[in-house]
């Protein structure tokens, strides 16, 4: 294998996330390429035609591959071709009669075996928030599991009860014994294996460990096809489990019908399309898959496919035992099941210096624009991940009902505990660099050797520290900025803290799904600008490199109605805005999406925010920008220009991509700033000219500042060199640090009072900010 002829999407980059989806190799494709192109192939149903008994054919052929791979044969076992592995498992709860049947599951299984249970419960008409046990469902621990084999009196409760574990775990990668499917077999069990995350470097011998139920995806395989798996189930079984009526059947699965009645009769489970299969197979993917396997058999077969990857992973987790910083404390965390077999899946955390745990999505999303790929979560495993985190279940309630967490969300640590966790998946397409690449960049931002003393000059109260230097205004959320020389400060429903500049995120773009685009999402909104703004008419006129014409916005008019859509995991409502707008958006950008307008807040949702219960709904409040955290962002020149001075060579950066709405600078050219000088602002307040401000938080940095704003490329910098300049902060004895740039800003009083009211929609003007405009920590 030449890894950059067979990989050769893998140039530059470091892929770690095997567990998740193996990369596709090039030589599998163009065989299936070729293999399509040059053979006639007809829908296996038209019987009678050439091309289409050769798709028949290639079908069976392809099932008796799968066969020869878990080494047994079509007279014990039956392949069922589904969508994936989660596919497999839903027939096997939807075939279930489950009123008399227990279901157990180890703790450490994939949601989607967990949720057979909500068959079990259906079928036994549990409502509500009931005991599992009472419905005959329980959760075990391996140790349970241990415990009850060797006990011959107990037997399963029901002639279908099912047992179901995963031979490898997807989050730890923890290996459970085999010899527990004929052990629970004696015990009157059927037993249910999710083998997807198992098989992907190593077989499972059927005949030696005769599971009742299998499950794979073949794209964790050999990385494609990506819309198939299977199950593999015994025969014998199979036959018996199935005790209900189905509620459906479909085309292929009967062998006659009766239009007028309900007679029909089903394929027998020996029949060349098994009756679990609905519909036309996709033929042309099972072909693929037969070429996957050629091309694991021309690497040399699994036996090296699993030598490459348990010897990478064994040279990693040494290395990352070994890591610690300059105090002694251990650098990695890694979360494991003791006195078990272990496969190419290493699950851990970083620990700062002070042995605090560090976020699991800033290492993530620093690992990304170093071309490292990474994932991090609990990677659809809600028991291991808990038990390794040691979370309870009040726990993972709170955070969902309290904290708005759910599964893919920014949030990873809530109470300076971690919800989540890193994964690093090794397989055949990796190699010892991979694992070099990864070991340096963790030394590199997380590992720290010594902590440099750096004396700060106490803020003295009244002390002038620096002016204004620039304004910027952003229409449209996460589109270009208004450099203007003076603004007013605007508030609606009276709250100063949410005041804002006038017209600042006023519009958004959402997408088909009604999801909020942003810069990280599509870079190219960078490359729309506002051009003009008349603040008496309302009128915005919008331009970009990528249009000839140019699109109007008007800030004072409102159209449309109220509609749902969601902005950092949260649903807000908003209002519906000009159809032609969007469109010359969507142009601009080249893809479908939809512009639309802060809504003002209604009166019952003003209520739930005033009463404090606004986290525990989930909802956002409804504010006069879309803003993320804060209404205003301020930046330092004296520290971008610091950070551009430790950017590599050749390398600049831009301060329009840190998206501030105030930049300050020193007090005529009078060293009156340090570098990062405002972070020790947090938690006090600052006038800016008349009005006074309170400093909320330090920002928060995402990739977000790695797109240039003249074109809308991506690269590493300058979160990497931020990061590194930040690693003692990060990793600092304060829980929950993240990266930093700059300071959140909120409104506390103005002594214009000019409460003027501009538009009904404008709110009342509260203050003025001009450049020059002097800045004190008050």
């Amino acid at each position: 294998m030449n890894i950059e002829s067979d990989f050769p999407q893998l140039k530059n980059q470091i892929y770690l996330d095997n567990a998740g989806a193996i990369p596709v190799p090039q030589p599998l494709l163009h065989a299936f390429v070729n293999d399509t192109a040059e053979q006639l192939l007809g829908n296996p149903h038209s019987l009678g035609s050439p091309s289409s008994s050769f798709a028949a054919l290639r079908v069976a052929q392809t099932r008796a591959t799968i066969l020869e791979y878990f080494n047994t044969s079509s007279d014990k076992y039956s392949v069922v071709f589904t969508q994936n592995a989660t596919n497999a498992l839903k027939i096997i709860a939807d075939i279930g009669s489950w009123k008399t049947d227990n279901f157990w599951y180890l703790r450490e299984c994939h949601t989607s075996v967990v949720g057979i249970r909500e068959s079990v419960l259906h079928a036994r008409g549990a409502a509500g928030d009931v005991s599992l046990e009472e419905f005959g469902i329980r959760t075990v621990k391996s140790e349970f599991v241990e415990e009850y084999i060797k006990d011959s009196t107990l037997v399963a409760p029901g002639i279908n009860s099912l047992f179901a574990y995963p031979a490898q775990c997807n989050h730890s990668g923890t290996r459970f014994p085999l010899t527990w499917i004929k052990q629970m077999q004696k015990h009157g069990w059927n037993v249910l294996v999710d083998c997807a995350s198992y098989c992907s470097t190593t077989p499972l011998d059927l005949t030696k460990y005769p599971a009742d139920f299998n499950v794979i995806s073949f794209y964790k395989l050999f990385g494609y096809p990506t819309s198939l798996g299977a199950l593999i189930v015994k025969k014998s079984t199979l036959k018996r489990f199935i005790t209900k009526d189905r509620l459906y059947f479909g085309g292929g699965t009967v062998e006659a019908v009766a239009i007028d009645s309900p007679w029909h009769r089903l394929h027998q489970f020996d029949a060349p399309q098994h009756p679990l299969e609905l519909g036309t197979l996709p033929f042309l993917e099972i072909m693929a898959v037969s070429h996957g396997f050629d091309y694991i058999r021309g690497l040399g077969g699994w036996n090296m496919v699993q030598e490459i990857a348990f010897s990478l992973t064994e040279n990693l987790l040494k290395r990352m035992r070994a890591l610690s910083h300059g105090n002694g404390v251990s650098v990695c965390v890694i979360y494991e099941h003791a006195g078990r077999e272990k496969g190419p899946i290493i699950n851990f955390n970083i620990k700062g210096q002070s042995g605090n745990i560090i976020g699991f999505n800033t290492v993530v999303t620093l690992a990304s624009v170093n071309n490292i790929h990474l994932r991090g979560g609990c990677f659809c495993n809600p028991g291991a991940c808990q038990h390794a985190l040691e979370l309870t279940t009040e726990d993972i309630q709170s955070h969902a009902e309290v904290y708005g967490h759910k599964c893919g969300d920014s949030q990873d640590l809530i109470k300076n505990r971690p919800v989540g966790s890193i994964r690093v998946s090794l397989g055949f397409v990796n190699t010892s660099k991979d694992i070099d690449a990864l070991l340096a960049f963790i030394e590199r931002h997380f590992v720290v050797q010594s902590i440099p003393l750096v004396p700060k000059t106490p803020v003295i109260s009244g002390q002038i520290m620096a002016k204004l230097a620039e304004i910027c205004v952003y229409p449209v959320k996460s589109c270009g900025a208004l450099r203007v020389d003076d603004w007013p400060l605007v508030r609606k429903n009276g709250v100063n803290s949410d005041a804002s500049l006038l017209g600042d995120r006023v519009w958004m773009l959402v997408d088909y799904d009604s999801k909020a685009l942003n810069q990280k999402r599509c870079p190219a909104l960078c490359t729309i600008i506002p051009k003009s703004i008349d603040l008496k008419s309302g009128k915005i006129v919008f331009t970009s490199s990528s249009a000839s014409d140019e699109c109007v916005l008007w800030l004072w008019s409102l159209n449309g109605g109220g509609v749902n859509v969601e902005m950092c995991g949260k649903c807000i409502q908003v209002r519906n805005s000009d159809k032609e707008a969007s469109s010359w958006f969507s142009k601009v950008l080249g893809l479908s999406c939809k512009l639309v307008r802060v809504l003002d807040s209604p009166p019952e949702q003003i209520a739930i925010a005033e009463e404090g219960k606004m986290e525990k709904f989930n909802y956002r409040p409804f504010k006069q920008s879309f803003s993320n955290e804060s209404p205003f962002l301020l930046i330092s020149t004296k520290s971008f220009d610091y950070l551009g001075s430790q950017l590599p060579n050749g390398i600049r950066s831009r301060h329009e991509a840190f998206r501030a709405n105030f930049i300050i600078n020193d007090m005529n050219e009078i060293d009156t700033l340090r570098p990062f000088e405002e972070d020790s602002w947090e938690g006090r307040d600052i006038l800016i000219g008349i009005n006074k401000f309170n400093v909320t938080a330090q920002c928060r940095r995402c990739y977000m500042i790695c797109v240039d704003q003249t074109n809308g490329s991506r690269s590493s910098e300058p979160l990497s060199t931020l990061a590194t300049i930040r690693k003692t902060q990060i990793t600092s004895e304060v829980p929950g640090t993240r990266i930093t740039f700059g300071v959140h800003i909120q409104l506390a009083s103005s002594s214009n009072n000019i409460g003027k009211k501009i538009s009904e929609t404008g709110g009342d003007i509260v203050g003025v900010v001009k450049i020059g405009d002097v800045l004190q920590v008050s």
